[in-house]
């Protein structure tokens, strides 16, 4: 009884420890300030929620000029120059809020790996755990 459980134990854990050192690039991936991956994601879902409100305020700024009355003034240009500004401005702010939101999609997915193998390593540990306590 006891060799079977002893060969249980030993085969678990191998393919444990060869699970682990196949994703171990997950729990040794470099990131920023070292916080979790899940942390990070809401990091850059927030950097894009506001880039997003900031992409909404140069909007608002580009149709209020754009309801303003057209009469020939002065002011003219200048309202034009802060348009075209507005435009780059959200162009810009666009491709800010893509590249944050792929960092967050691949956080998430870092993430939900770490999850799964911790998941798998308190399983086998169960596992483990229950034959010897049949033993003992």
């Amino acid at each position: 009884m006891k060799t079977g459980n002893f060969i249980a134990i030993s085969s678990t854990s191998a393919l444990l420890v060869s699970y682990l050192a196949i994703h171990a690039s997950i729990f040794f991936h470099p990131n920023e300030s070292g916080f979790s991956h899940g942390t990070l994601a809401r990091q850059y879902e927030n950097l894009t929620r506001e880039m997003q409100d900031k992409i909404h305020e140069q909007v608002n700024i580009v149709e209020s000029l754009n309801n303003k009355p057209h009469h020939f003034s002065f002011f003219e240009k200048n309202e034009q120059s802060i348009k075209n500004y507005a435009y780059r401005e959200i162009q810009r702010f666009e491709q800010t809020v893509a590249e944050y939101s792929d960092r967050a999609a691949y956080h998430h997915a870092l993430a939900t790996k770490q999850k799964n193998i911790f998941g798998c390593l308190v399983a086998v540990l169960i596992i483990i755990r229950l034959p010897l306590s049949y033993v003992i």
